[in-house]
C-alpha cells in the first residue's frame, strides 16, 4: 500500500470520526423521529442556541433558535418524538452547570390529548443562582435597604447595651423567677382541678338544676310572687308610717312646750309623783300586813 493511499484513508477516517463527534455533540441520533417545538418564555435568562433540552433529566434535544419578542423570548428547539408531549406540557430554563450554561427543562405533561405540531408551549422563568445574586446586588444598592440595615445595626447595638446592663439583667432574672413561680402555681391549680374534677362537675350540675328549678318556679308561681311582693310593699309602707308616728310621739314627749313634755320634764312634778308612789307603797304594805279595821255602829 502506497503512502498516498495511507494518507487518504487516514483523512477519511478522521472526517468520519469528526462527523460522528459533531453528530453526538448536537444530539443527533440516526434513526430517531424528531420534531420541532416552539416555547415562549417571559425571560430567556441568557439561553443560547445549542443549549440542551432535558426531559426528566435526559438530554433529548437542543435549542436551535432564540428570538427576542416585545413581551418575552421565543425559543425553537428540536427534540425526539418520544416521550409524547401532551397539551399541558410546560418548560423552564435552568442552570446547566454551576459555573455557567443554560438548559431547557421540558415537562411532557399528563393530559390525555397529545400536543399538536406547531403548538406553543408556555414556559416559566425560574430564579437561578446568578439571577438571585443579581437581585441581591440590586437590593443592596438601594438607598432604602442601606438605611434599613443601619437601623437594624443601631437596634442590635441598643439591645446589646440593654442586655449587658446589670440592672436589666437583675430585672430579667426576677421576671423569670416570677414566671417560674407562676408556672408552678398554675400547675398546682391544674392538678387541684384534675383531682376535684368530679366534684366540680357535680357542683355545676347542681347549679344547673337549681337554675332550672328557679326558672320553673318563676313560670308557674309568677302571679303569686307578684302578689307577695305587692303585699310586702304595702306592709313596708305601713311600717314606715308607724315609725314616723312613734318618732313624732317621742319628739313630743321630749318637747317641754307640750303638756306631756312639760309633765315628764318638770322636776317638781316628778318629785311629787315619786312621793305619792312611795306613800302608796307604804299603804299597800300596811294593808297586806295589818289589814283593814272598821267600826260600824248600826244603832
Amino acid at each position: 500500500m502506497s503512502n498516498n493511499v495511507k494518507v487518504g484513508l487516514t483523512v477519511v477516517v478522521g472526517l468520519i470520526v469528526l462527523a460522528l463527534v459533531l453528530i453526538w455533540a448536537k444530539g443527533i441520533r440516526p434513526g430517531q423521529d424528531r420534531r420541532t417545538i416552539t416555547l415562549v418564555f417571559p425571560d430567556a435568562q441568557g439561553l443560547q442556541s445549542g443549549e440542551p433540552v432535558m426531559i426528566n433529566g435526559v438530554k433529548l434535544g437542543q435549542v436551535t433558535d432564540v428570538e427576542v419578542m416585545p413581551d418575552g423570548a421565543r425559543v425553537t428547539a428540536e427534540i425526539v418524538r418520544q416521550p409524547e408531549l401532551k397539551t399541558d406540557a410546560s418548560a423552564t430554563i435552568g442552570l446547566l452547570e454551576l459555573m455557567g450554561g443554560k438548559r431547557v427543562n421540558l415537562e411532557p405533561g399528563h393530559a390525555a390529548a397529545p400536543l399538536p405540531d406547531g403548538a406553543i408551549i408556555a414556559g416559566r422563568s425560574t430564579l437561578d443562582i446568578p439571577g438571585a445574586l443579581a437581585r441581591v446586588g440590586e437590593m443592596t444598592d438601594s438607598v432604602d435597604l442601606r438605611r434599613t440595615m443601619r437601623g437594624v445595626d443601631e437596634t442590635i447595638a441598643s439591645v446589646n447595651g440593654l442586655v449587658s446592663d446589670p440592672q436589666t439583667q437583675a430585672e430579667m432574672r426576677e421576671i423569670l423567677t416570677n414566671l417560674a413561680a407562676a408556672s408552678k402555681d398554675l400547675a398546682s391549680v391544674s392538678r387541684l382541678v384534675a383531682r376535684n374534677e368530679t366534684k366540680l362537675q357535680a357542683t355545676m350540675d347542681r347549679l344547673a338544676s337549681t337554675s332550672a328549678r328557679l326558672d320553673e318556679l318563676a313560670r308557674t308561681d309568677g302571679p303569686k310572687l307578684g302578689r307577695l311582693a305587692s303585699s310586702a310593699d304595702t306592709t313596708l309602707t305601713a311600717t314606715r308610717d308607724l315609725v314616723a308616728r312613734v318618732d313624732s310621739l317621742v319628739a313630743g314627749l321630749h318637747d317641754q312646750r307640750t303638756v306631756a313634755g312639760a309633765v315628764l320634764n318638770d322636776p317638781a312634778f316628778l318629785l311629787k309623783l315619786n312621793t305619792t308612789l312611795d306613800a302608796l307603797n307604804l299603804l299597800l304594805n300596811d294593808l297586806r300586813t295589818k289589814g283593814i279595821r272598821t267600826k260600824i255602829d248600826l244603832f
